[in-house]
Order: C-alpha cells, then structure tokens, then sequence
C-alpha cells in the first residue's frame, strides 16, 4: 500500500499545488475597454458576439475548468495573416503554431472566426506543482509507514476493519486521482475540475472520509492499547 498511497499523494499534491498557483498568483483579466482594443487592433472588425467570465479559474458551464477570458465572434472566419503581424507589432510573443501568442499575464488564440484573450499560465504554476507533488509523495509514504508499523500491534479485528475502509477509500479516491494526472500530464485543463461535478465530488469526499476514518481508527486502536498497558489500569 505504500507505493500507491504515494503515487496518490503526489497527484493529489501538484494538484493542490496547481490551484494555489492559479488562485493566488494569476493576473487579473484586463478591462473590457482593454480587451476589446487588443481585438479591435488585432482583427480589425466588430464582433457579433462577446462574453466575459472575470473568475481566476473556475466552470463556465461550457470548458470544466478554465481560467478567466473574454471571448470574441465575428461574421467570417479571421484572417490570420495579417493578425499575427499586429500581434507581432503589439509586443505579443507568436506560438510556433500560428494560433496562440502572449503578452505579459495574458494570452490571446484564434480560431477560425473566434479571438479570445484569457489569462496566462502563472509564472509560479509549474514549481508549485513539482513542491505538491514532492510534499504530496512524502506525506503518503509516511503515513502509509505509521500506519504499518501502529497496526503490526493491533488484533486481527482492527486490521481488518482498516483494511476494509483504506480499500473502500482507494476505490473511491481512484476516478478523481486518474483525471487529476490526465490532466496534470495534459496541461490544458484544470486537474481539480472534476470537483465541479456532482458525482466525483460525492465520490471524492466519501474516499477522502474513509481515509480518513481509517487513519483515525488506527491511531484510535494505537492510543487505547497504550493506555490500557498504564500503571494502575487493567486491561478488559
């Protein structure tokens, strides 16, 4: 159980990880005055549709988890040529693959008659992640290791009743760790997205309380036997 509970703890850890970059290290959107300007320059026609989510990363009922954005529309499909020039003049920095440039804390994509200026990935994103998923390993190996060396003492009963919960709680940690590391080893989503939807976060919060009921017991078990082995109490 070592190894997996590890393997566990570091996904859950970059993820954690990755939302604190996001949440306290992003950029706030420009103003919508700002934003459209930087269309504006850059397609040279009016929209006929624009929406704005202002949220630092979150569900917008379209994309599960995306950072916050302003999306553009126009009649006809945008001519990319002569975009990437006024992009390239503006100070952006164009992508290899023509659809994606970025300025500062912000990044802007075209595709086909659609522009969207969104925020850009934090500068602190990627060593937030690496320190989760390290603090994460570490904390699962340990205390799979306590865990091990406090049940070694404990009757069949309570090893049992452990085994039984831990097992109920990797099964039910299993659906959300997998699409964490999909999206952690993806990169173009959020890896806590799946809390946005109902089933896998009932599912997630029944394993995240079986872990830890299984931890308490544990140490429950551990604290009871050495009491009962104290000068002056008798053991039933």
């Amino acid at each position: 159980m070592v190894l997996p509970t590890a393997l566990g703890g570091a996904i859950f850890g970059a993820t954690l990880g990755s939302w604190v970059a996001w949440a306290a290290d992003g950029a706030p959107l420009p103003s919508q005055p700002a934003a459209d300007a930087i269309a504006h320059a850059v397609v040279g026609m009016k929209p006929v549709w624009q929406q704005r989510f202002d949220f630092a990363f979150g569900d917008d009922g379209y994309d599960d988890g995306a950072p916050g954005r302003v999306d553009y529309r126009y009649g006809r499909s945008i001519a990319l040529g002569p975009a990437l020039e006024a992009l390239r003049a503006g100070g952006w920095s164009v992508a290899a693959d023509r659809s994606e440039a970025v300025k500062g804390d912000y990044r802007l994509t075209i595709r086909g008659d659609r522009l969207r200026i969104e925020r850009a990935e934090p500068s602190g994103l990627a060593w937030l992640t690496a320190i989760g998923a390290l603090l994460g390993a570490y904390g699962g190996w340990m205390l799979t290791a306590r865990m091990g060396r406090l049940l070694a003492r404990q009757s069949v009963a309570i090893k049992a009743a452990v085994a039984v919960i831990a097992v109920i709680a990797m099964w039910t940690l299993l659906p959300s760790a997998f699409f964490s590391a999909l999206q952690l080893v993806r990169g173009d989503g959020a890896p806590w997205a799946m809390l946005y939807w109902e089933p896998f976060r009932i599912v997630a919060l029944v394993g995240a309380t079986c872990a830890l009921v299984a931890v308490a017991l544990t140490e429950w078990a551990c604290g009871r036997k050495v009491l009962s082995k104290k000068p002056g109490r008798v053991a039933h």
